[in-house]
């Protein structure tokens, strides 16, 4: 599975589907992922632990499809388990935000229920990521492949066509590809929050 696929390149760039090389969807979806910092896909069930803030609220880098567990240690390494009714009884979550508050106190953000401040400190256990890979994702795996394409071949008569993505609106020829691919990475940076964000081993 692959942020684009043959026929998504061969009808954006006129390119023939037997003359893509498969391994350049996936050297575009690494490029991608190592510039984001990030998978657009579900991560499956992971343990993500991030830095309390001190407030009632935590944000992560990456939407939340679901959560079974959230741990939360104190600064006396007191640990407390929220699960199951516990869990959906005690935080409100945003799933499309990446966002979890205490229920309740979502007016003040430094209320009585707080995320303790601390390093690594909260742990949240669910499954992280896109059900389904955003647009502009999508457009930007399909621009690097073409954008390979014509590195290995400068003569390749592409003919690319016009299409809308988000905030971007898609009207390129060869001359403009690399300026589309990073006005691409500006839509996608203004998307993230970047906090200290970690996944257990």
């Amino acid at each position: 599975m692959s942020y684009t696929d043959l026929d998504t390149v061969s009808n954006l760039s006129g390119i023939p589907t037997a003359d893509i090389d498969l391994l350049w969807l996936d050297w575009a979806d690494a490029e991608i992922e190592i510039k984001m910092n990030r998978t657009f896909y579900p991560t499956g069930i992971q343990t993500v632990e991030i830095d309390g803030t001190g407030a009632n609220m935590i944000i992560l880098d990456t939407p939340i499809i679901s959560v079974s567990e959230i741990d939360l240690i104190d600064n006396t390494n007191f640990i407390t388990k929220y699960t199951n009714t516990n869990l959906t009884n005690t935080f409100i979550i945003y799933p499309s935000d990446g966002a979890i508050a205490f229920k309740g106190t979502e007016v003040n953000l430094y209320g009585s229920d707080i995320f303790p401040e601390g390093f690594k400190n909260i742990a949240i256990t669910g499954v992280f990521g896109y059900i389904t890979i955003p647009l502009l994702v999508q457009n930007l795996a399909t621009l690097l492949v073409i954008k390979t394409m014509l590195v290995k071949n400068p003569d390749l008569a592409v003919n690319i066509s016009s299409e809308k993505a988000g905030d971007v609106s898609f009207k390129y020829s060869k001359n403009n590809l690399q300026t589309m691919i990073n006005d691409i990475y500006i839509q996608l940076n203004k998307k993230s929050f970047h906090p200290k964000l970690y996944f257990k081993e």
